[in-house]
């Protein structure tokens, strides 16, 4: 597959995958630049996971000398053209001279970035694309999770769902791919349909997430250990959240399927604090740290971390959480 990417005469747009705001800000680069001087006739679309990129895969390696723009990512590589981004564990990666694209830490998701970028705040064509994106990449959903059921788009709160769902549920590169060629800015809801098998599957595995939410027990810090495959921490974390339970933060430890390689089993820890703290409580919890030295990164209120030692990682952030109630106890934790 990757084979096509050899060419030195095609510019590749490295991408998150299984991300909205990282397709979002495809579909909001190619218009844009299709749009100015500076549109690429010749491009290649490459959905990308942060692990990979972090972990310096023979893929990575493949791609760090080519022409490309990076959106959502890590910086890695030369030869890049634009890179836009707001992650804070991504900062230190960017080289200080040569930097071409923007940066901005205080933006919501990388299409608010784009927005800026690209002047876009006066085309409400666009409008829609960033509330989603930086609803769903700030992990500050309005209303608590659908379960299983038909699919319902009656308010912006169904259709940032149904958009967090369907690619929740995509992992073929393929069919993400399609996904973006497929995209209808002017007819979201139309979109949204034509894709709704995605958005159900995801939402019947939901239900299991949704029936253990029942039996936790509320604490402080909650810390799930799953090896099903089902749970979802989104579904998780706003079932809670909409119920207003008293808690500070969500750690789930999740098995997760290896698409490239079925044998190996991964694990993904996710870490969301409740939406209900202030920011300064958010400041002394701030998930991204933590989620960086296990080799992700995030947001302070939510991040995540892909590891292959499930063991090694639970202990660690065991230690980091009880660093966090010695320097903090008095406080409130």
């Amino acid at each position: 597959m990757y084979d096509q990417l050899i060419s030195d005469s095609k510019i590749l747009i490295c991408f998150h995958k299984s991300c909205v705001d990282g397709l979002f800000s495809v579909v909001i680069l190619l218009e844009n630049l299709e749009s100015s001087n500076s549109y690429y006739e010749k491009y290649e679309l490459v959905p990308l996971t942060p692990n990979e990129i972090i972990k310096k895969t023979a893929k990575i390696k493949a791609l760090e000398r080519k022409s490309k723009i990076i959106l959502d990512l890590p910086y890695f590589g030369s030869n890049v053209l634009y890179y836009f981004d707001h992650h804070i564990t991504n900062e230190k990666k960017i080289p200080k001279e040569d930097f071409k694209g923007l940066f901005d830490r205080t933006a919501a998701s990388t299409c608010a970035v784009l927005e800026k970028f690209f002047r876009l705040e006066n085309k409400k064509d666009y409008s829609m694309l960033i509330e989603i994106a930086n609803t769903i990449d700030q992990a500050s959903f309005a209303t608590s999770p659908p379960a299983e059921g038909p699919l319902e788009l009656r308010s912006i709160n169904d259709i940032i769902w149904a958009c967090n769902d369907l690619i929740k549920d995509v992992r073929d590169e393929t069919i993400l791919l399609k996904l973006i060629d497929s995209f209808d800015k002017s007819n979201l809801q139309n979109w949204i349909k034509q894709n709704k098998k995605f958005i159900m599957n995801y939402r019947k595995r939901r239900q299991e997430t949704l029936n253990i939410k029942n039996k936790i027990d509320i604490a402080p810090i909650i810390i799930i250990k799953n090896e099903t495959f089902n749970l979802q921490v989104e579904g998780l974390h706003f079932s809670l959240a909409a119920e207003e339970k008293d808690y500070l933060m969500l750690v789930l430890i999740d098995k997760v399927k290896n698409y490239q390689n079925k044998n190996k089993i991964l694990f993904k820890v996710s870490f969301r604090l409740n939406p209900k703290l202030t920011d300064s409580e958010t400041d002394i919890l701030r998930v991204d740290k933590i989620a960086s030295e296990l080799g992700g990164g995030g947001h302070k209120g939510a991040a995540s971390a892909s590891v292959n030692d499930v063991d090694e990682a639970y202990i660690q952030v065991l230690d980091w959480i009880k660093t966090l109630q010695n320097d903090y106890s008095e406080n409130f934790i």
